[in-house]
């Protein structure tokens, strides 16, 4: 079975606790970090990047979890499914109805997987889908 490899962009107290969780999952691995913030993180045996963008053009990442301010979820979000990465997105969605169609239209165009995470549920479906 396919490991599928995790980044991280946002690495604040959620980030941390998606990743603990991640941890958990057979399937998966938490492979990078990208954190930007005033005291960036570093996390042991992981990539870490300051800039997200260097994050989601890494190509050993299958997934990217985006755990930041609202405002910035399309960029990045449409970033990452243009650089070939299925996307799991922290709620909500977009901050404008043009944001979240803009993210429906590039999710159309690339053919990657983009999903909503809430919260724990999210983990024990992709541990349950894979088996």
């Amino acid at each position: 079975m396919k490991k599928y490899k995790i980044g991280i962009i946002g690495y604040g107290g959620f980030g941390r606790f998606l990743h603990h969780w991640w941890e958990k999952v057979e399937n998966v691995e938490v492979v990078a970090i990208a954190d930007s913030g005033k005291n960036p993180k570093y996390v042991e045996n992981c990539k870490n990047y300051h800039d997200w963008k260097e994050l989601i053009n890494d190509p050993d990442i299958d997934i990217v979890s985006i755990v930041t301010p609202p405002n910035l979820h399309v960029e990045m979000a449409c970033e990452a499914m243009k650089a070939g990465k299925h996307v799991l997105l922290e709620k909500p969605v977009a901050v404008t109805d043009e944001g979240a169609q803009k993210i429906l239209d590039i999710q159309k165009e690339t053919g990657m997987v983009i999903t909503v995470n809430h919260m724990i549920r999210i983990i024990l479906l992709f541990k349950n889908s894979c088996n």
